[in-house]
């Protein structure tokens, strides 16, 4: 993203003043939507984390809220109910961006079929694309990993499998979808090679209203809970 630094993601902490909404593009606006998992402008999200670890059960939570026009403002982060630290968001300058250049290659549909990232003049990523005759990205395969990643999709172009193939070639994770009439995903069923009958992990999800995701619940092989997330969203 080219105006939004995602401090979260990056955890680049940095202070702000600035009230102003925030100007950015279309695309930048998806992305945005994307990294937070909802498909229109929200005011506020409240997320909440249960988790099984080894050190026994963990509870997290946060608090993002949004300008009118979909840009993030702040997240608070809580531990245990107390709040740990207050994490703003801001426009991406100049000097964040020191030695980093992306370079996106389209075709002549305006597909993305290439995609490198330079830090300082070296490659430290290098990534093609493939797509099948109705613009579905079929393949991704990454040049400096040597893996490659193979997706397939349902009647109604929705993903239903994903593959990642190691250097050798053989498979190494299958992901695979589940949907309700609405076209929404329920259900994701994790496998690791060489088990393709029996998921390693899945994940359960419920939508609200307005089709954001409020609930993930993740389950392990045993089929024990690990991982509860749940979200209130508000909207302007």
């Amino acid at each position: 993203m080219r105006n939004l630094i995602f401090i979260i993601a990056l955890h680049m902490l940095t202070s702000c003043n600035a009230q102003e909404e925030p100007k950015f593009t279309s695309d930048e606006k998806k992305e945005i939507q994307v990294f937070f998992g909802v498909n229109d402008n929200v005011k506020e999200i409240s997320t909440n984390i249960e988790a099984l670890t080894t050190m026994g059960k963990r509870q997290s939570a946060s608090i993002t809220t949004f300008y009118k026009n979909g840009a993030p403002k702040e997240t608070k982060m809580y531990e245990n109910g107390k709040l740990e630290r207050t994490e703003p968001w801001r426009i991406k300058e100049k000097k964040d961006e020191k030695g980093w250049e992306l370079i996106k290659k389209f075709d002549d549909k305006k597909r993305l079929i290439k995609s490198t990232k330079y830090n300082f003049g070296r490659v430290v990523s290098e990534i093609n694309f493939k797509y099948d005759e109705a613009g579905n990205k079929i393949e991704e395969f990454d040049k400096i990993s040597n893996t490659k990643k193979k997706f397939e999709y349902n009647n109604f172009g929705k993903i239903a499998e994903e593959v990642e193939y190691q250097q050798g070639g053989e498979w190494y994770s299958r992901i695979k979808y589940n949907y309700d009439v609405k076209m929404k995903n329920i259900e994701t069923l994790v496998f690791y090679y060489p088990e393709e009958k029996i998921p390693h992990g899945r994940m359960e999800y419920e939508y609200d209203k307005n089709g954001n995701m409020i609930k993930r619940v993740t389950y392990d092989k045993d089929n024990i809970v690990i991982e509860t997330i749940t979200r209130k969203i508000s909207y302007y």
